[in-house]
């Protein structure tokens, strides 16, 4: 329908407001309301399963067991994490009594000053007489810092959410900083089950009808943005948008319910957002925009069309230590920036501004031989400020410069996200735009781990299997594990090594194959790439229940599963029910005996 209709609708209905009633607008209301509905649901229940994830990926309720150092290193990384979220909140309240304008003026002189709040600039920043001591633009800046790093410690750290929510969100961060060992385990585990519990009341809300979602406005405005949901329909246009516009218009927000609901920004974003889909950017724009602009949808929401990351489960056992000792290195960074910054404000105000640059790298590297160092490679402060804020290693950052143009580094770094990653990366596969590419197939962490086990040579030949996935043909590699000497050309060799048969060697006998070093545990391949898995003579050392998870996992649904065991074939299939494969029971060969070795499945 075109605009012009539209408008004529509009018309007719000031003249017949009995047309509102009419069956084609009620319907597109009725279907508005259910779409509504589906995406809150739908997201509620993504969040309710991830931090589920995140408390088996800690080790806790069935989860793989970290290690006694594994625990530590975890807990070390968590504490000092909650403890620099704490700080950042802190220097946040002290910016808010930053003055930095004047509500009014008078004969050029201000009157009735204004402090810092990061939604709304001051009415004058300054009169003819009066001059601020501090400016609103250096304070905003500061306060963003300082949000999008405890919004990515959110996003990542669900313990740390949950605890960072509400009034007394800063007192329970620095509480978790304070845990003692022994009793850490269990405090972490509260704060996830008190988040859990918290999701489980909004879901009641929803299903119940007690929640009305037409008065959640940053909700409403994603689905007339066009975020997916269910029924098929764009609501970002046409008569659907504007049947669903005049229920809005009819409906009388009752936003005193909606914050009785939504008592933070934290809990209502959980119902926008997610956490596998980033839900830190929802967390920055409801903490500058303010709780109840937040939910009616009136702060910039891009963040709305949130995308649903490759994996949207949290890593774990190593992985997950390594990425939380990264991180924690990144917000202690963050902190000292932010503190410095803010202490020169309050100190030097407006006249700080030259020399705000230096403040923010000072910050970022305590060491100031380093920070000679590391300007002299980058020859551009700003984009070594980009650097650092996402490197969280200063040294590892000086090693990777003095091999890689800051320029060049830079993409690779805000994609990846650390500068120990990157450079584990870049060490196994140097060409810095072929690495690019790569990762438009494949997260950084999986990619990895696919490296570590791929000759450099095959990196292009990599490059074309991964290259099909991207082109929307998920399902379209062939792996072959174990059964490396009769595997078909084109195929995918898993191989986790052999005495009788060295991975080198092999790649020599097998110059059409693509030969990966790894274990049938751990296939480092995206979700759903491949179309067919098969193995021949494995050994039942495999642990069958976690190869099962990951054949599904790594498997477009309807692939199948044809492999021959030593010995018994029945633990394998028993891992393969579980996980609810189609199974095929063991052939019955004439004389009345089973084929037992033999294992058929299909993906669901």
């Amino acid at each position: 329908m075109s605009a012009g209709q539209l408008t004529e609708w509009d018309a007719a209905i000031r003249f017949c407001p009995r047309l509102l009633t009419a069956p084609a607008v009620t319907s597109a209301q009725d279907a508005f309301r259910t779409a509504l509905r589906s995406v809150a649901e739908a997201n509620v229940a993504e969040n309710r399963r991830y931090v589920e994830a995140r408390i088996k990926a800690l080790g806790m309720d069935g989860g793989e067991p970290l290690t006694e150092q594994q625990q530590a290193d975890l807990r070390h990384s968590i504490q000092n994490m909650a403890y620099h979220a704490y700080e950042l909140r802190q220097e946040q309240a002290r910016l808010r009594t930053l003055v930095v304008g004047y509500e009014a003026q008078n004969l050029g002189f201000g009157e009735h000053e204004s402090h810092f709040d990061p939604g709304r600039p001051p009415k004058h920043r300054g009169t003819l007489f009066s001059t601020p001591p501090g400016d609103w633009d250096q304070a905003k800046e500061t306060w963003d810092d300082a949000e999008g790093q405890l919004a990515a410690i959110g996003n990542d750290y669900p313990e740390l959410y949950a605890g960072g929510a509400g009034e007394e969100g800063t007192a329970a961060l620095l509480n978790l900083s304070r845990v003692v060992p022994e009793h850490f385990g269990e405090e972490v585990k509260q704060q996830l089950l008190k988040l859990g519990d918290r999701i489980h009341e909004v879901q009641d809300m929803i299903t119940s009808g007690r929640l009305d979602l037409l008065d959640l406005g940053l909700l409403t405005q994603a689905v007339l943005t066009g975020q997916p949901a269910a029924g098929g329909r764009d609501w970002s246009k046409g008569f659907d948008q504007w049947a669903a516009k005049r229920l809005l218009a009819d409906r009388e927000a009752d936003k005193a319910a909606v914050r009785a609901v939504f008592q933070t920004v934290e809990i209502t974003a959980l119902v926008v957002g997610t956490f596998a889909g980033g839900i830190g950017p929802l967390l920055a724009a409801g903490a500058t925009a303010g709780l109840e602009a937040f939910q009616a949808g009136q702060a910039a929401m891009e963040a709305n069309r949130l995308e649903k990351a490759a994996t949207a489960t949290p890593v774990t056992g190593t992985a997950l230590v390594s990425k939380a000792q990264a991180d924690s290195k990144r917000s202690e960074a963050i902190a000292h920036m932010v503190q410095a910054v803010v202490s020169a404000l309050f100190a030097a105000g407006t006249a700080v501004s030259g020399g705000l640059r230096v403040l923010r790298l000072r910050g970022l590297v305590q060491d100031e031989a380093l920070l000679a160092r590391l300007r002299g490679l980058a020859k551009d402060d700003v984009l070594l400020e980009t650097l650092l804020r996402k490197a969280g290693d200063p040294a590892v950052l000086e090693q990777l410069l003095g091999k890689f143009p800051a320029a060049q580094l830079g993409p690779l770094v805000e994609r990846i996200g650390t500068a120990k990653l990157t450079g584990s990366l870049l060490q196994r596969c140097p060409n810095a735009e072929q690495l690019a590419r790569l990762l438009d197939r494949v997260n950084p962490e999986q990619l990895d781990q696919l490296l570590t086990g791929v000759a450099e040579s095959d990196l292009p030949r990599l490059e074309q299997v991964l290259g099909t996935l991207g082109d929307g043909k998920p399902g379209s590699v062939a792996f072959n594990i174990g059964g490396e000497l009769d595997a078909k050309a084109g195929e995918v060799v898993i191989n986790p090594g052999r005495q009788a048969m060295s991975i080198e060697r092999l790649r020599t006998m097998k110059p059409d194959n693509i030969v990966v070093s790894a274990r049938a545990e751990s296939i480092p391949f995206p979700d759903g790439s491949g179309r067919s898995l098969v193995g021949d003579k494995l050994p039942n050392s495999i642990d069958w229940a976690t190869a099962a998870k990951e054949f599904k996992r790594v498997l477009a649904p309807g692939s199948k599963v044809n492999i021959t065991v030593y010995g018994s074939g029945a633990p394998l299939r028993k891992a393969l029910t579980e996980q609810g494969f189609a199974v095929t029971p063991p052939l019955r060969l004439p004389d009345g005996s089973v084929l037992d070795n033999s294992v058929v499945a299909v993906r669901p």
